[in-house]
């Protein structure tokens, strides 16, 4: 009996047809998961008009500035949307870059991109969420909190 009939089986060839039907179910998958959590994970509220006025006019806001390829954005990116995602608190990703980014990066007076502003009432606080601390830029993880809390 050579190799292949004795491997070849049918019973065999049903098993390997399910292992890969498997396997390719889970590379769709983990395709899937990861396409959706990684690509344009600061665009979860666009910055459109209608969508800006509406929650400006509530005065219970945050406006998160990034930069794409900033490497503090980059640092707190992933504390920054699971704090947003936690939080009640409606929450506008501005990409400092956009023509739309850039008339609230004049409006607010935002120096860098890694800002995120606080609005509650007439309470108005700017903080800076990444810094530089000896020689590695770091997410600054109470900040972030804090700008996510009423």
């Amino acid at each position: 009996m050579n190799f292949f009939n004795k491997y070849l089986t049918k019973k065999n060839l049903v098993i390997w047809g399910i292992a890969q039907t498997i396997s390719l179910m889970f590379c769709l998958f983990a395709f899937w998961f990861g396409y959706s959590f990684f690509y344009g994970r600061y665009q979860q509220q666009p910055l459109n008009q209608n969508v800006y006025s509406k929650i400006v006019q509530e005065r219970n806001y945050n406006l998160v500035f990034y930069k794409k390829g900033c490497p503090y954005c980059q640092s707190a990116e992933k504390k920054v949307i699971s704090e947003s995602k936690k939080s009640s608190i409606p929450t506008i990703f501005v990409n400092v870059e956009d023509p739309k980014g850039k008339s609230l990066v004049a409006q607010y007076h935002v120096n860098r991109p890694a800002t995120a502003i606080s609005v509650r009432k007439d309470n108005v606080n700017t903080y800076i969420y990444a810094t530089k601390v000896n020689g590695k830029i770091r997410a600054n993880v109470g900040t972030i909190k804090q700008v996510f809390t009423k």
